[in-house]
Protein backbone atom coordinates (compact mmCIF):
# COMPACT_ATOMS: atom_id res chain seq x y z
CA UNK A 1 0.00 0.00 0.00
CA UNK A 2 2.51 2.63 -1.22
CA UNK A 3 -0.50 4.93 -0.80
CA UNK A 4 -0.85 4.68 3.02
CA UNK A 5 0.50 6.22 5.57
CA UNK A 6 2.60 3.34 8.25
CA UNK A 7 0.07 3.38 10.71
CA UNK A 8 -3.35 2.85 7.91
CA UNK A 9 -0.69 -0.36 6.41
CA UNK A 10 -0.32 -1.82 9.99
CA UNK A 11 -3.71 -1.28 10.72
CA UNK A 12 -4.96 -3.13 7.45
CA UNK A 13 -2.36 -6.31 8.05
CA UNK A 14 -3.66 -6.91 10.85
CA UNK A 15 -7.09 -7.14 9.66
CA UNK A 16 -6.82 -8.38 6.44
CA UNK A 17 -8.66 -11.18 5.81
CA UNK A 18 -8.64 -14.11 2.66
CA UNK A 19 -11.85 -13.28 1.12
CA UNK A 20 -10.67 -10.53 -0.71
CA UNK A 21 -8.49 -12.99 -2.65
CA UNK A 22 -11.92 -15.37 -3.13
CA UNK A 23 -14.17 -12.49 -4.01
CA UNK A 24 -11.40 -11.50 -7.02
CA UNK A 25 -10.98 -15.09 -7.89
CA UNK A 26 -14.81 -15.14 -8.19
CA UNK A 27 -15.46 -11.69 -10.15
CA UNK A 28 -12.47 -12.64 -12.57
CA UNK A 29 -14.09 -15.80 -13.14
CA UNK A 30 -17.50 -14.05 -14.13
CA UNK A 31 -20.43 -13.02 -12.44
CA UNK A 32 -23.63 -12.20 -13.43
CA UNK A 33 -24.93 -9.17 -11.86
CA UNK A 34 -28.31 -7.13 -12.36
CA UNK A 35 -28.25 -3.53 -12.90
CA UNK A 36 -28.66 -1.58 -10.15
CA UNK A 37 -31.55 0.13 -9.58
CA UNK A 38 -30.39 3.34 -7.58
CA UNK A 39 -27.88 5.85 -8.63
CA UNK A 40 -23.99 3.97 -8.08
CA UNK A 41 -20.96 5.45 -7.83
CA UNK A 42 -17.75 3.75 -9.24
CA UNK A 43 -14.29 4.87 -8.14
CA UNK A 44 -11.19 3.32 -9.26
CA UNK A 45 -7.68 3.90 -8.73
CA UNK A 46 -5.27 5.23 -11.55
CA UNK A 47 -2.56 2.32 -9.80
CA UNK A 48 -5.16 -0.90 -9.28
CA UNK A 49 -3.19 -3.91 -10.44
CA UNK A 50 -6.12 -5.88 -9.00
CA UNK A 51 -8.99 -4.77 -10.67
CA UNK A 52 -7.55 -2.64 -13.95
CA UNK A 53 -9.69 0.74 -14.17
CA UNK A 54 -10.79 0.23 -17.40
CA UNK A 55 -12.78 -3.09 -16.11
CA UNK A 56 -14.37 -0.65 -13.30
CA UNK A 57 -15.07 2.06 -16.67
CA UNK A 58 -16.84 -0.42 -18.75
CA UNK A 59 -18.66 -1.42 -15.33
CA UNK A 60 -19.62 2.14 -14.72
CA UNK A 61 -20.57 2.62 -17.97
CA UNK A 62 -23.07 -0.73 -18.54
CA UNK A 63 -24.67 0.02 -15.47
CA UNK A 64 -25.03 4.07 -16.23
CA UNK A 65 -23.48 5.05 -13.13
CA UNK A 66 -21.09 7.73 -12.34
CA UNK A 67 -17.42 7.13 -12.96
CA UNK A 68 -14.43 8.82 -10.68
CA UNK A 69 -10.58 8.02 -11.18
CA UNK A 70 -8.44 8.31 -8.83
CA UNK A 71 -4.88 8.20 -8.07
CA UNK A 72 -3.47 5.57 -6.05
CA UNK A 73 -3.65 1.37 -5.17
CA UNK A 74 -6.17 -0.53 -5.27
CA UNK A 75 -6.53 0.06 -1.76
CA UNK A 76 -5.87 3.91 -1.67
CA UNK A 77 -9.42 4.61 -1.90
CA UNK A 78 -9.98 3.17 1.24
CA UNK A 79 -6.67 3.08 2.98
CA UNK A 80 -4.36 6.02 1.47
CA UNK A 81 -3.70 9.51 2.34
CA UNK A 82 -6.54 10.74 0.25
CA UNK A 83 -8.82 8.17 1.82
CA UNK A 84 -10.79 11.36 3.93
CA UNK A 85 -10.89 13.63 1.17
CA UNK A 86 -12.09 10.91 -1.53
CA UNK A 87 -14.63 10.08 1.94
CA UNK A 88 -16.13 13.77 1.55
CA UNK A 89 -16.38 13.95 -1.74
CA UNK A 90 -18.05 10.50 -1.63
CA UNK A 91 -20.86 12.19 1.10
CA UNK A 92 -21.55 15.27 -0.76
CA UNK A 93 -22.02 13.13 -4.36
CA UNK A 94 -24.37 10.70 -2.24
CA UNK A 95 -26.22 13.89 -0.61
CA UNK A 96 -26.46 15.38 -4.10
CA UNK A 97 -28.11 11.73 -5.94
CA UNK A 98 -30.42 11.40 -2.79
CA UNK A 99 -32.96 14.17 -3.80
CA UNK A 100 -32.45 13.82 -7.64
CA UNK A 101 -33.37 10.27 -7.65
CA UNK A 102 -35.60 10.69 -5.33
CA UNK A 103 -34.74 8.30 -2.57
CA UNK A 104 -35.43 9.15 1.35
CA UNK A 105 -32.25 9.88 3.01
CA UNK A 106 -31.68 7.25 5.74
CA UNK A 107 -31.13 9.98 8.39
CA UNK A 108 -33.51 12.31 7.31
CA UNK A 109 -32.98 15.89 5.35
CA UNK A 110 -29.11 15.58 3.39
CA UNK A 111 -26.89 18.31 5.33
Amino acid sequence: MPDADDLAALQAFRRWRDESGRALAEARAGVALAKPRVPVLVIASDGDDDVPPATSAALAADWEATFRRVPGSHVGPLLGRQAPALAAEVLRWLNAVVGVAGIQHPLGAPA
